[in-house]
């Protein structure tokens, strides 16, 4: 599940990402009740792999069972906030009914990967994938020419055409030398260690793509995320129905 809030007296709208179907959006009614379907709430938490059954012919499907498929995955608040990003991300950018199992798979790994620490480089490889699985994952391996890139020049990206070389002339030392893109991409695709620089400039790609994709209305989840760095102590409890992409 990947948000939810609430839905009428007793129930709940879920936006749920699964392996056979994508994303999809569900409703659970009577979820609320304690006579009735009262376990279902205890079962619908973020980050808890679920068996569900759905039916209907609409957009909006009816969710009719649901059964655990293991335990709920305890995260610390860093990595929840990371978490609720990699949520936020998948509502506002997947398309509906549109499958992706391998972007599932990495979703899940992505999550036990922030359960163990580093959240940092775990983000940057799931937004590269989740670029690749929506058609935007931007070339790296050469400039906007098809040029291949010379190590000890700059390069920035621009979204919609490619990396484009920095004017030697520019003194803001924008974008990235070439020796650094090459070790980004070997930490994406090769999963080796990143370093500082190289984390840094992963990080500028995936916003710089990203961006074109989500428009001008701001994340939820890096509003809470910038309250958590700067030791806000208002920072809300991370919680599925905390980030109302709406």
């Amino acid at each position: 599940m990947l948000h939810r809030r609430s839905y009428g007296d007793n129930g709940l709208l879920l936006e749920v990402f699964t392996h056979e179907t994508g994303r999809l959006s569900a409703v659970a009614k009577g979820v609320h009740r304690r006579s009735r379907g009262g376990a279902k709430s205890g079962l619908l938490q973020p980050f808890t792999p679920l068996l569900i059954t759905l039916a209907g012919n609409s957009d909006l499907k009816q969710l009719r069972q649901i059964e655990s498929a293991g335990a709920n995955l305890r995260l610390d608040r860093e990595a929840m906030i990371s978490a609720l990003y990699v949520n936020e991300l998948l509502v506002r950018l997947l398309p509906k009914f549109d499958p992706q199992p391998q972007l599932f798979a990495d979703y899940g790994s992505s999550l036990q990967d922030m359960k163990a620490g580093g959240n940092e480089p775990v983000l940057r490889r799931f937004e590269w994938r989740l670029l690749e699985a929506l058609g935007y994952q931007p070339n790296l391996s050469c400039d906007v020419l098809g040029e291949s890139l010379l190590g000890h020049r700059r390069y920035a990206l621009d979204p919609t055409r490619g990396l484009v070389g920095v004017d030697d002339t520019e003194t803001d030392n924008s974008g990235f030398t070439g020796n650094t893109l090459i070790r980004v991409i070997d930490a994406l695709e090769n999963h080796s260690e990143f370093d500082r620089e190289a984390l840094a400039c992963a990080k500028y790609i995936s916003r710089r793509a990203l961006k074109v994709q989500l428009g001008d209305k701001p994340l939820r989840s890096r509003e809470l995320a910038r309250a958590f760095l700067s030791g806000s102590t208002r920072v809300p409890a991370a919680r599925a129905d905390g980030l109302n992409p709406r």
